[in-house]
């Protein structure tokens, strides 16, 4: 079976949105890359790091639970 590589770096929405209490964030890189996914409010503020680490290329979707604090 043959695995379909993206093609290009790529961020979907956050969904469902809003959300109570988790979402879940779609995105695919083209290469192995070091990847950094944060979450901000509304005046800038960081609230949450949700992956800083080096992730192999492909699709991959991270689900935020909200209740597990609000900063990292």
């Amino acid at each position: 079976r043959e695995h379909i590589m993206p093609e290009f770096f790529s961020l979907s929405a956050a969904y469902p949105n809003p959300f109570n209490p988790t979402t879940t964030v779609n995105f695919s890189i083209p290469v192995d890359n070091n990847v950094i996914l944060e979450v901000y409010d509304i005046n800038g503020r960081l609230i949450k790091v949700l992956h800083r680490d080096i992730i192999d290329a492909g699709y991959h979707a991270v689900v935020w639970n909200a209740l597990n604090g609000p900063c990292t």
